[in-house]
């Protein structure tokens, strides 16, 4: 018999399944791809850019897809075209080569921007976008009264295994070349993640919803340590509401608005800044070395950080992660504001690892719990479309500040103003099913 834990064990392995369509598992390959295919650095970052912005706004109809078409038929079909695509982008040296012979009149700076902007499209519209969603979702549905504890499994596994996915792609690279790497990951991903994805992925079945959906409001504590933080903060609040949200319902509320600026605001910080990280240092006069060794305390302090919130998330307002996530935004601005090696290092790197801890709930579990099941597929999606666009407008953002003012002092102070109003408009991002009045009463 299959249980909630096999299912969060595939959740784990689908979220790590899409390292190649993550900035994680790509960035191993830029300067081997700059070398290879007739392309520069900008014109790169530019199809990058490109194709994330592309798979950004198709979000929202993957979302209705997975709700349509349910967890195991999306995971499927994500990992096989996953596959394919990583597959095919191992030929893209060879293809923008080609396609610049075959149309004369289409240089091969314009070929291979192309080129790599549908590659990119493909990997973050099936990884990123498709198969991330449906993990993380499917876990959600399955730990619907213990969400927090299946987080505080989800967060840390995946924070882990991306952080140490570069060093296990750059020796694939080492033996097998860019172009080999990449196909081992494409045939892995198609010949056995599929199968995997085939027999481990499931929705709940309705027997266990509506069981789950009488439940509501009676929270079962499941364990020892449960009962304690019940005794320390009280009473959880309830695991989602009576009546499921539609995302036009949902739009309704402040804090559907408020949550999703937040995802996008951090998304665009810590992607950006991770971007641009070695530039940042260098402005400071500190070396590529120090810069790079932010990422390794960062995502320890990361992890620790989702176990404990993710347990007592169960039991606090989402509105306090929320502002939390913009305490470790202030802190990372002000680190880039008076950057040197000692102190402000130092805040730098608890700063950034408060920042990353808090997405793993801000963007997750208020789904769910302020809006239902029923429409998950399609309010999340909203959500990850901000993600992904915030992420894209990250390094365009640093890079400007820097082209316009020689820094990226002004992009830093321009960040912590935001910062400090989201931290305020934070406070009102209420559940509003703790309200007498919401939008499915009108």
């Amino acid at each position: 018999m299959r249980t909630p834990a096999l299912f969060l064990f595939a959740g784990v392995i689908g979220s790590l399944a899409t390292l190649p369509g993550q900035t994680n598992g790509i960035s191993p390959f830029t300067d081997l791809l700059i070398g290879a295919v007739p392309i520069s650095r900008a014109q790169l970052s530019l199809a990058y850019l490109i194709g994330t912005v592309a798979s950004a706004f198709s979000m929202p109809l993957v979302g209705r897809l997975y709700d349509k078409h349910g967890s195991k038929r999306m995971a499927v079909t994500a990992g096989f075209f996953l596959g394919l695509s990583v597959f095919g982008l191992s030929f893209a040296d060879a293809v923008v080569r080609n396609a610049a012979g075959v149309l004369p009149a289409v240089s091969q700076a314009a070929a291979a921007v192309t080129v790599m902007s549908l590659g990119f499209f493909l990997v973050r519209f099936f990884g990123q976008g498709i198969l991330n969603l449906t993990s993380r979702n499917m876990v959600l549905k399955w730990y619907d009264d213990r969400r927090g504890f299946a987080n505080a499994v989800l967060a840390p596994s995946v924070a882990v295994g991306f952080s140490y996915a570069p060093r296990v792609f750059d020796r694939m690279i080492s033996a097998f070349g860019w172009d080999g790497a990449w196909r081992i990951m494409g045939l892995v991903l198609v010949f056995g993640f599929v199968v995997f994805a085939l027999f481990m992925y499931a929705d709940p079945p309705a027997e266990h919803r509506s069981r789950k959906r009488a439940a509501n409001g009676r929270f079962q504590v499941p364990g020892g340590i449960n009962r304690l933080l019940e005794r320390l903060l009280g009473k959880p609040e309830l695991p989602r509401p009576a009546v499921d949200y539609t995302l036009k319902q949902a739009k309704r509320t402040p804090a559907f608005w408020i949550f999703n600026s937040i995802i996008f605001f951090s998304s665009m910080v810590g992607t950006g800044f991770t971007f641009h990280v070695v530039g940042i240092f260098s402005y400071a006069g500190v070396d590529r070395t120090a810069a790079l060794a932010v990422f390794f305390p960062a995502t320890i302090i990361s992890v620790m950080l989702q176990f404990i919130s993710s347990a007592v998330s169960d039991y606090l307002k989402l509105r306090v992660f929320a502002a939390l996530q913009m305490v470790g935004i202030l802190l990372m601005m002000a680190a880039v504001l008076m950057l040197a090696e000692g102190a402000p290092y130092y805040l730098l790197i608890a700063g950034l690892g408060l920042n990353t801890a808090m997405y793993g709930i801000n963007g997750v579990i208020i789904w769910p719990r302020f809006f239902g099941l029923q429409h998950l597929g399609e309010i999340s999606g909203v959500g990850f479309f901000w993600m992904v666009a915030g992420s894209a407008a990250g390094p365009y953002a640093y890079s400007l500040s820097e082209s316009l003012a020689g820094s990226y002092t002004p992009a830093a102070a321009v960040f912590a103003a935001a910062a400090v109003l989201l931290l305020g408009v934070s406070w009102f991002a209420e559940n509003p099913n703790n309200k007498q009045q919401n939008p499915l009463r009108h």
